[in-house]
């Protein structure tokens, strides 16, 4: 299993190249997350086009919490890691159901999505648009 999560976080490395941004950076694997948690949700793929801009208001939201700016520099990483992985596992499953349609394994991703949004948002999931602008909650 940790060899998968390695692989997971490896793909994350990739993505962080992809699109120029800082290694480690919380704000980026919130906006994975967050996108992977959607794709799931939603049971749709999700635009690379739709990823910078979620990643500035992440950052914005993240620079004004005073919680996270008391945790330390292993607080983030674990954080980085566990955001930055599930993520990717979200979103890589998603992709694999647009291969292989699985109907229980879509229920339960809708399920996982569904609570991972609305438990990180404070908003009911159906509320939460990913678009081309970033975040939008209706």
């Amino acid at each position: 299993m940790r060899t998968e999560f390695r692989k997971l976080l490896d793909g994350f490395r990739q993505i962080e190249k992809q699109f120029g941004l800082p290694p480690n950076d919380v704000a980026s694997a919130v906006a994975a997350f967050l996108a992977g948690s959607y794709m799931g949700y939603r049971n749709a793929n999700f635009p690379d086009e739709h990823f910078k801009p979620l990643v500035a208001p992440m950052r914005e939201a993240l620079a004004t919490d005073a919680r996270f700016a008391q945790t330390g520099h292993a607080e983030r990483q674990d954080m980085f890691e566990q955001l930055a992985t599930l993520g990717m596992l979200m979103a890589t499953t998603q992709i694999g159901l647009q291969r292989q349609p699985d109907a229980g394994i879509e229920a339960r991703m809708r399920q996982t999505g569904k609570a991972y949004l609305e438990a990180f948002l404070k908003t009911g999931a159906e509320r939460v648009r990913l678009t081309a602008a970033g975040l939008r909650v209706d």
